[in-house]
């Protein structure tokens, strides 16, 4: 039976590092939103200081995504990486949790991300 890290060893530097970095884009779209819905009586001292401990954790996330990431992509493959996950991040945010219509169909969505994808692809394949 192989242990643990043996496990995350097998795993591609290009999944280890889309996971962490979804993980910390929904740590941060929720450290900028939340307060919006949960605090918007309180004082804005609170809400600055919620969203700062929740940054926080997102930031323990994403600084080791993205010293993984480069152990293995390109800086330029890292940024897109990152741009693709928060855009999506933030067209379900805003489609779904806040309600609002983008005006764009799912299939207008799903194109709109396939762009910076494309991109990353054809940086991983030149390097």
């Amino acid at each position: 039976m192989q242990t643990l890290s043996q496990f995350f060893s097998q795993i591609p530097v290009l999944y280890k590092t889309a996971a962490l970095l979804l993980l910390s884009n929904c740590f941060m779209t929720f450290a900028w939103y939340a307060h919006l819905k949960n605090l918007g009586s309180s004082p804005l001292w609170v809400a600055v200081i919620s969203s700062w401990l929740i940054a926080f954790f997102e930031y323990c996330i994403m600084v080791p995504a993205n010293r993984i990431g480069f152990s293995g992509l390109s800086l330029g493959q890292l940024k897109i990486l990152q741009e693709v996950i928060s855009l999506g991040i933030s067209l379900h945010e805003a489609a779904l949790k806040a309600g609002l219509s983008m005006g764009l169909s799912v299939h207008a969505r799903s194109r709109l991300l396939h762009v910076p994808r494309q991109t990353l692809i054809c940086f991983r394949q030149n390097n």
